[in-house]
């Protein structure tokens, strides 16, 4: 990580030095404009905007918010990512101009990990480091998407000051928060001193806004390590204000989302607790726990590296137990689960009680329950199925904690569905099937193979990923 930080420091450097205002921005300025198969608008349907005003559209967040997928930020994954499915659907209704990412070339920048299916040997899973520029590095203003993957409310720190990347300067966040995303997002201060600062120099009109995941998921798929635990509720209550009152003084309608669970997500799900011994016993593995090492149980949750790690004999001994970072143990997991449900308490407390320019109050996407709902059972949408499995649920991308392309599509409909009650439109959702989906899941679908399950990491997986962990531990070096 610290390889690339320095490599992607050098070329923005080289180039945002090499250029000044008056640089000819032609290609830079040209709108990304991909194409993303949507609802087609027939003639005999009403479509309307109604009440929402998307002329200066601006998305805030962390990594979900970006289309950070598979470990890597890319160019199909942003391109697929919610706030621009948002976008495709209101421009086809006149009613906004463009929406800028900082779109990453291939083959993106972050660890990449990629699935390959055989019907002999099963899943095989590989990563990769991988780095790449923006290709629209030089649009001379703030980006629309301005959500940075490993974005926090709040920094933990040992003073235990209220100091979030929100409201952080570039320079600090550049120089402290080690991670090579906000450099590449945020750019210069040219632009704003902060995300909040160059959200607002766009003069915005719409936005939506999902942060606080970070405060309890860098915690969960850390095994309650790094962070050694979720944000404090005072100190989240107390940034969530700050940064709603903040985001009032632009004038702009509002959109938020809710916290999801961690429970919901596959990444604590690749594989149980224990595995099957000849006579397909079950046999729980040991592992190292708050408490001391013990035997693991059903209420313990593994991570995906911690299951890699059994691949190659850890947690099989006493001796040789997986190490607290490989698995949340169940109390930890009723620690994050009683942040989440605190944290979306506060989330609808300031929403409810904060009115916009309006009169009414701003409204909460419940993705929390979304994502629960098809953690449950799963969600059925033009004949296909979703659900939290790894892989083969078509909700998740290969890293267990993004959502696919559908799952973003699934996401935009749920965020129109709010903005179409909250201000009396009729935006035309996402068509879901017409997404691109994971490669090869249709095709197991339709296997009967025992071998269908079968998951193989390469060797070096667990070090590789250690990389993309990186992303979402907040600490200030």
């Amino acid at each position: 990580m610290k390889q690339i930080f320095f490599i992607i420091t050098f070329l923005l450097f080289a180039i945002l030095i090499g250029c000044s205002r008056d640089s000819d921005p032609i290609s830079s300025e040209q709108p990304i404009d991909m194409p993303i198969n949507t609802v087609p608008i027939f003639p005999s349907q009403t479509y309307s905007i109604g009440e929402a005003n998307f002329t200066s559209f601006v998305a805030l967040g962390n990594s979900i918010t970006s289309g950070f997928q598979s470990g890597a930020l890319f160019e199909e994954g942003q391109l697929a990512s919610f706030p621009n499915l948002i976008y495709k659907q209101v421009k086809e209704l006149g009613a906004t101009t463009e929406f800028q990412m900082p779109i990453i070339r291939e083959p993106g920048m972050g660890t990449r990990i990629n699935v390959t299916f055989t019907s002999s040997a099963g899943w095989n899973i590989t990563s990769k480091d991988v780095v790449a520029l923006p290709s629209n590095i030089l649009l001379f203003r703030a980006y629309n998407n301005l959500a940075v993957p490993g974005a926090v409310l709040w920094i933990p720190n040992a003073e235990g000051n209220p100091i979030s990347d929100m409201f952080e300067s570039i320079s600090f966040l550049n120089a402290s928060r080690n991670n090579p995303l906000f450099l590449v997002i945020l750019r210069t201060s040219l632009y704003g001193e902060n995300i909040y600062l160059q959200a607002k120099s766009l003069k915005p009109t719409f936005i939506t806004l999902w942060i606080g995941n970070n405060d309890v998921l860098g915690y969960a798929i850390s095994g309650g390590t790094s962070p050694t635990s979720p944000t404090p509720d005072n100190i989240f209550q107390a940034l969530y204000q700050r940064v709603i009152d903040s985001l009032l003084t632009t004038g702009a309608q509002i959109v938020v989302a809710n916290i999801p669970d961690i429970s919901s997500i596959p990444y604590f799900k690749v594989g149980p607790p224990y595995y099957l011994d000849d006579s397909g016993n079950k046999v729980y593995y040991w592992g190292v726990t708050k408490n001391g090492v013990r035997k693991l149980d059903d209420d313990d949750y593994l991570t995906m590296n911690g299951y890699s790690a059994t691949k190659n004999g850890l947690g099989k001994s006493q001796n040789s137990p997986l190490t607290d970072d490989l698995i949340l143990d169940k109390d930890e997991v009723q620690i994050a689960k009683n942040s989440t449900n605190a944290f979306n308490q506060i989330i609808n407390s300031i929403c409810n009680n904060t009115m916009l320019s309006d009169g009414k109050p701003i409204s909460v996407v419940d993705v929390n329950q979304l994502l629960n709902q098809i953690d449950n059972g799963g969600i059925q949408i033009g004949g296909e199925h979703f659900t939290s499995e790894f892989i083969i649920g078509n909700t998740f991308s290969f890293d267990g904690i993004h959502p696919s392309n559908k799952g973003h599509a699934i996401i935009a409909n749920e965020f129109i569905r709010v903005i179409n009650s909250r201000y009396n439109a009729n935006i035309p959702f996402v068509d879901v099937s017409k997404i691109k989906g994971i490669d090869d899941v249709s095709l197991v679908k339709k296997l009967s193979s025992s071998n269908s399950t079968q998951i193989n990491f390469e060797p070096d997986f667990n070090n590789n990923f250690k990389n993309f962990l990186k992303l979402f531990q907040a600490n200030i070096k």
